[in-house]
């Protein structure tokens, strides 16, 4: 069978996932502050109190920098587009929305209820990333922000150690990541970079003349959900330093398309010091391997996903620097559907794998001097194999529609009650948000045979439609604003005077 189109079949997938935007309540989030230029704002000018809204302005902007921002865990500030879409287009060596050593805040293209995505974020100078959130920055969340342009990643999140010792692993700390509902596309490295790509190893600097070696921070409840990526030139999302994170609701298609270099060309990538929960995922057309993981700092799980028309292998599993002896990596009821080599290929030997409910159906089989597989193991490695399906026979399966990438199953699919029981393991509901199980017992692959939806987890909302509001100050980048208390007693005149 040759290339799927299963375009299609991610808008089915998307109709039936309970979207975090479906649920989120739309508040009014009246402005505390506006800006309507673009520059470089720094805290220090303003001294925002926690819980303010700083609102933006409809309109273009070339760049806009925030420094030193901070929130409370309980009163996070709040960045939200005013009026119309917010368009950064950075044409010169500069991110087009960037947030330095900020703390506690909220960034949201939800200020207009009409607009899916209310800032626009493009950077096309060679190498400059269009979203970047660096320094000490912690304790924030970025939601319905496109990005449809950047000489380097989408979005980048993260802060390369430096000769000083505050950034270093040992005295920061990311925390509380929340990235959702976003687009990005069209962009010539990653779509999103989250995490250092050396966790093990480190990286060499010269500090006060001496050659040394140090290590980037890790990212403690990494959280991305219900995001689009397509069309990267390198992988489609990738992750590192980040234990215990939970990645699910994503599509990602066409990614790899340009890389930076040839090993670059994969659809997502879980890097060193990594672990977590990788699941409910739509991953397509990854011009190389679909999935790849090479680190392990925590147990993994990697369930419910569907990965379709990988020019490599499906899944490639190896280890490097730092990652643990013995953790669990379990890979539970995906789907892959024409690899272009294996379907598995797992090279971590210090690690416990099991492979259990998945099918792989239609890899490469033109390679006669050294046949591909559907699972196939190197240096070693080894894993508990439990009722998975393989075969190059697609129409066999019963799908519902094969011919559009429909790969939900029918009455009478082998795949069907075939599976082992995982409910212990937290398996409750397939790739289309569907109770498992609904019949005699768990199906095979990403998708189980029932309509019975499961119950979808509440999402807080942070959506927030902007409005204006008396005595709001307009803010210009350099330029010390009022100071807070005198905001409270022209607020409180305003009120007096109503």
């Amino acid at each position: 069978m040759g290339k799927i189109l299963i375009h299609q079949l991610c808008f089915v997938i998307i109709s039936t996932w309970s979207l975090s935007l479906a649920k989120a309540q739309q508040a009014q989030c009246a402005c505390d502050y506006v800006i309507k230029t673009s520059g470089v704002y720094q805290s220090k000018d303003i001294n925002p109190l926690p819980g303010s809204t700083i609102c933006i302005q409809a309109g273009t902007y070339d760049r806009l920098k925030f420094i030193g921002f901070a929130g409370d865990s309980t009163k996070p500030l709040r960045f939200v587009n005013l009026g119309g879409r917010v368009v950064l287009k950075s044409l010169t060596a500069v991110n087009a929305l960037e947030f330095t050593d900020c703390r506690h805040f909220i960034i949201s293209g939800g200020g207009q209820k009409d607009l899916k995505y209310g800032f626009v974020a493009g950077a096309s100078y060679k190498d400059i990333t269009a979203v970047h959130v660096n320094g000490k920055s912690s304790n924030f969340e970025i939601e319905r922000i496109e990005v449809n342009e950047a000489g380097f990643a989408g979005l980048m999140i993260k802060a390369d150690p430096t000769c000083d010792s505050t950034t270093w692993r040992s005295h920061f700390t990311m925390a509380n990541v929340h990235v959702h509902d976003n687009y990005i596309h069209d962009v010539a490295g990653e779509g999103m970079y989250i995490g250092n790509s050396f966790w093990g190893q480190g990286q060499a600097r010269t500090c006060a003349g001496q050659s040394v070696r140090v290590l980037p921070h890790n990212i403690l409840k990494l959280h991305i959900h219900h995001n689009l990526v397509e069309r990267t030139g390198c992988e489609g999302i990738q992750i590192g330093c980040a234990p215990d994170f939970d990645v699910h609701h994503n599509i990602v298609r066409t990614a790899g398309i340009k890389p930076f270099t040839a090993d670059q060309d994969n659809g997502v990538q879980i890097g060193g010091g990594a672990g977590g929960k990788l699941h409910h995922n739509y991953f397509e057309d990854a011009q190389d391997v679909g999935l790849i993981i090479v680190g392990h700092l925590g147990d993994l799980m990697v369930a419910n996903n569907a990965v379709i028309n990988s020019k490599g292998v499906g899944v490639f599993c190896d280890e490097r620097t730092g990652s643990l002896p013995n953790v669990n990596v379990r890979f539970i009821n995906n789907t892959f559907i024409n690899t272009g080599e294996d379907g598995f290929r797992l090279y971590n030997e210090t690690q416990k794998n099991s492979l259990i409910n998945n099918v792989i159906v239609n890899i490469n089989t033109k390679n006669s001097t050294d046949p591909f597989k559907y699972i196939s193991f190197g240096q070693q490695a080894k894993a508990e194999e439990m009722n998975n399906v393989t075969t190059q026979t697609v129409a066999s399966l019963k799908f519902l529609d094969q011919a559009i990438g429909n790969f939900r199953l029918t009455a009478g699919s082998p795949l069907i009650d075939k599976g082992t029981d995982v409910s212990s393991l937290g398996i409750t509901s397939d790739l289309a948000d569907r109770v498992r199980p609904q019949g005699a017992g768990f199906d095979i692959g990403a998708f189980e045979f029932g309509e019975q939806q499961a119950i979808a987890p509440t999402l807080v909302a942070t959506t927030c439609e902007t409005a204006s509001k008396p005595n709001t100050i307009t803010l210009q980048p350099g330029v010390k604003a009022p100071p807070w208390r005198l905001l409270q007693r022209l607020k409180n005149r305003a009120e007096r005077l109503r």
